[in-house]
């Protein structure tokens, strides 16, 4: 824990402290978020986006009394992943496990593959109105000036 507790560091200081606390410390990963979208286009706003999203996923499980100071690594993970420890024993449950983890990773890559179209999407039909709207502005410019 002490590894988390160091790399995650502001969950580690804000949990457990008061809800205005972990209210403060939830509000500084997102503004961490926010932060990473610029970042994006240096390359780093990834690395910083997932720090932040985990940090909060961090700060809500030590909130929760799920993971705790005096937690392992190997405690932690077999609190967070518990369908990779628990059913790992015999070949039926180990088969339902994976197939958990299978649907998981198709619907989060679902998802991802919607969100990224959506956006390309978005900012094409922005760039398609705004070259409209423009031509239009310049249009009635013309009328006016041939008016007056």
């Amino acid at each position: 824990m002490n590894l988390l507790s160091k790399i995650f560091w502001i969950a580690g200081k804000f949990s457990k402290q008061g809800n205005g606390k972990f209210v403060g410390g939830a509000l500084i990963y997102f503004a961490q978020m926010l932060i990473a979208i610029p970042l994006t286009f240096i390359g780093i706003g990834s690395l910083v986006s997932l720090h932040a999203g985990l940090g909060l996923f961090v700060l809500v499980l030590m909130q929760l009394d799920v993971i705790n100071e005096g937690d392992t690594m190997t405690d932690v993970w077999q609190k967070v992943f518990p369908l990779s420890y628990k059913y790992a024993n015999d070949k039926a449950s180990f088969q339902k496990a994976l197939t958990v983890h299978i649907v998981a990773v198709l619907i989060s890559n679902i998802l991802a593959t919607y969100a990224t179209i959506g956006l390309v999407l978005l900012i094409v039909a922005y760039c398609k109105n705004n070259k409209k709207a423009k031509a239009a502005e310049e249009a009635k410019a013309v009328e006016e000036a041939k008016a007056e």
